[in-house]
């Protein structure tokens, strides 16, 4: 009878520090884990941040593109206006006579 109870003390023995030791190798993947999600979240800022950048470069291109297509525009009209004079300027003589 103690053989068998110490067989049976042994056996669960072995079982509290296999259990310890699965334990042990759950906490380091754990560890393991929450340091993977800490880089991936970190990454996830970095590329939003880039993202944030990106579109900023591309609105200030836009507004360039923008104020080019306006600039252009306002040279355009402003010919118009010159050559509108000059056509009125060019008649003045003869209303004049």
């Amino acid at each position: 009878m103690d053989e068998k109870k110490k067989d049976f003390y042994n056996y669960v023995d072995r079982m509290h520090k296999k259990n310890e030791e699965v334990h042990k190798l759950i906490e380091i993947n754990e560890k393991i884990k929450n340091g993977e999600i800490k880089k991936l979240e970190e990454w996830e800022k970095v590329r939003k941040n880039n993202d944030i950048c990106i579109n900023t470069l591309d609105n200030i291109n836009k507004n360039k593109e923008l104020y080019y297509y306006n600039l252009k525009r306002e040279i355009s009209i402003k010919k118009k206006k010159l050559l509108h004079l000059n056509f009125l300027l060019h008649d003045i003589p003869e209303i004049i006579k």
